[in-house]
């Protein structure tokens, strides 16, 4: 396996009078080989972070739904931040893919480092994949302990949506790591650590994310929406009782939506299945407690 790594350079700010979250990335890169065929470079990512905390004395509804509201601009950072290294990822990988022995059904496979996590960059075409004895497990990396399944019927209909026909097809899976992910850990701000809660549901994070996409032969990302045959993962899961989920980043919030989980007799993992492509991880859903609100006399007729 080839490691390397990557970096893009963005500043996102993030300010309120009870929270603030700046994420930046500062890159400087370099690339060499050896007559090994062995490529490394380095990355330098910064993420620093600071969640939303609930004020212990109760605040208002104005206040929790400006909390909430803060909440969800610090995981559209999260998420661009994300993606934007993983974008960078692809591109270096494609200068690597052909320099070490690929596994079974794969035309090459480079791991890149980052700050964000590992990045698994695989090629693949219709034909290496029906050379192969049956569908092909891809790993998304020992730190993750996550792998997803390859399948001929999977990847003709990611191909042919692409308009690839038997060219190569990109896979890329990020294992997005804590400090990536801070902001996706919880998708109410109410179940933050400490708060007093209003009685209500959320989804708190039991997994490593992992970001999973499909790319033409350039890095260019393939839309994948509503497959016919469903995409099958593993994740590694520190609840036996968590389920698949995916980040809707349109409502900033874990989803189940055209995600399944399959029955597994694996202890520590679970099994997924999904018609579309996302940020996934395994959840559980966690009953909140109540949150102290003040109100005012008009405000408490309405109650």
């Amino acid at each position: 396996t080839i490691t390397s790594s990557t970096s893009a350079s963005s500043t996102i700010t993030s300010t309120t009078s009870t929270s603030s979250r700046s994420i930046s990335h500062t890159s400087t890169s370099s690339t060499s080989s050896t007559t090994s065929a062995t490529a490394t470079s380095s990355t330098h990512t910064t993420v620093t972070t600071t969640r939303t905390q609930l004020p212990e004395t109760g605040i208002t509804q104005d206040q929790l739904e400006s909390l909430e509201e803060q909440r969800k601009e610090e995981a559209a950072a999260a998420v661009a931040a994300a993606e934007a290294a993983e974008d960078a990822a692809v591109q270096d990988a494609l200068k690597l893919l052909n320099m070490s022995p690929p596994p079974p059904g794969l035309l090459g496979q480079v791991s890149i480092v980052t700050d964000a996590g590992p990045v698994q960059v695989s090629a693949l075409s219709i034909e290496s994949l029906a050379d192969a004895d049956g569908p092909a497990e891809i790993s998304a990396g020992a730190e993750t302990g996550a792998s997803l399944e390859m399948s001929l019927g999977l990847l003709e209909e990611v191909a042919g949506a692409a308009g690839a026909g038997n060219g190569m097809i990109l896979l890329s899976i990020a294992g997005l790591n804590e400090d990536a992910t801070s902001s996706l850990a919880t998708d109410d701000v109410r179940a933050e650590p400490g708060a007093r809660r209003l009685a209500s549901t959320a989804s708190v994070l039991r997994s490593r994310p992992i970001s999973i996409n499909f790319r033409s032969a350039d890095g260019t990302k393939i839309n994948v929406q509503n497959l016919t045959t469903p995409m099958k993962m593993r994740l590694k899961v520190e609840d036996p009782n968590a389920t698949c989920a995916y980040w809707d980043e349109s409502a900033a919030q874990w989803s189940s939506e055209g995600v399944q989980t399959l029955s597994s007799e694996e202890p520590g993992f679970i099994q997924c299945s999904t018609t579309h492509l996302s940020i996934f991880a395994g959840v559980m859903e966690v009953i909140l407690q109540n949150v102290l609100l003040l109100v005012d006399c008009s405000t408490l007729g309405l109650l």
